[in-house]
């Protein structure tokens, strides 16, 4: 049976535009009601659409209503608007160009390509645990390498909590954000953890730090990320990064 569309469903499935103030110059962006964010004319800041809840975060008709490829939609919609908001709370304490910004952007894109492959993963834990490492104050060396910020202290731990908790993110997500930022702040992290969202943030460490290392110049030792990639799709990821980032590889294979 086909169900009818219910009113909470339609700002999406039927978008309309609404303004939202710039927090930057208080200027009206017009953001429609499927789309994530928008940029300010007036400045050139990006502004997140709202993150209200809808019927179609919880209701268990949702995908049903909407149409799967809909409801697939309004997920990578949803994605999108956490990651931003994640990105303007780190902005507004480090810069927008601050280098470790920029380095966990890297990270992210090998964590979400990873994350892709593992259905039991959670992706909002492994995105916001690496938009905020760089606030824990942990310096995970032997992976990620720091910025001029170094390390931020004790309080760091607390104000990641404090971001998620600003953001509406749940206890449990909170909870397991901390405890992977713990993981990583140890000096000898678990060669066989069974946290998940742990095992694919470290390895898109070691994936992000890799091509880092070969961008700047040193020498890139794939071997070694290999060797220290804690699940199969890392490992994979990584052999496939070591070939690409060898010029003699590149020069063998066949045109």
């Amino acid at each position: 049976m086909r169900l009818a569309k219910c009113p909470g469903s339609l700002g999406f499935s039927q978008p309309k535009p609404r303004d939202v103030a710039c927090p930057n110059c208080g200027a009206e962006v017009e953001i429609w009601s499927d789309e994530a964010t928008a940029r300010c004319k007036a400045c050139g800041r990006i502004v997140i659409g709202s993150d209200t809840q809808s019927c179609i975060d919880w209701c268990r008709y949702a995908k049903e209503c909407l149409g799967e490829e809909t409801y697939r939609e309004y997920g990578q919609m949803k994605a999108a608007i956490r990651k931003a908001a994640l990105y303007q709370a780190v902005e507004e304490r480090l810069g927008e160009d601050h280098v470790d910004v920029a380095f966990s952007r890297t990270v992210l894109r090998f964590g979400e390509q990873l994350c892709s492959q593992q259905e039991a993963a959670d992706p909002m834990v492994v995105a916001a645990s690496v938009v905020l490492l760089c606030l824990a104050g942990r310096d995970p060396a032997a992976v990620m390498p720091r910025g001029d910020g170094g390390t931020q202290g004790a309080t760091g731990t607390e104000e990641v909590a404090r971001i998620l908790r600003d953001l509406h993110y749940a206890p449990d997500v909170i909870e397991r954000v901390s405890a992977i930022h713990e993981m990583l702040a140890e000096s000898r992290p678990p060669p066989a953890p069974d946290n998940l969202e742990y095992a694919l943030v470290h390895d898109a460490l070691l994936l992000a730090s890799l091509e880092h290392r070969h961008t700047a110049g040193e020498a890139a030792l794939p071997e070694a990320v290999v060797a220290q990639c804690l699940t199969d799709g890392g490992r994979s990821v990584a052999i496939e990064l070591g070939r690409s980032l060898r010029p003699s590889l590149k020069a063998e294979a066949p045109e």
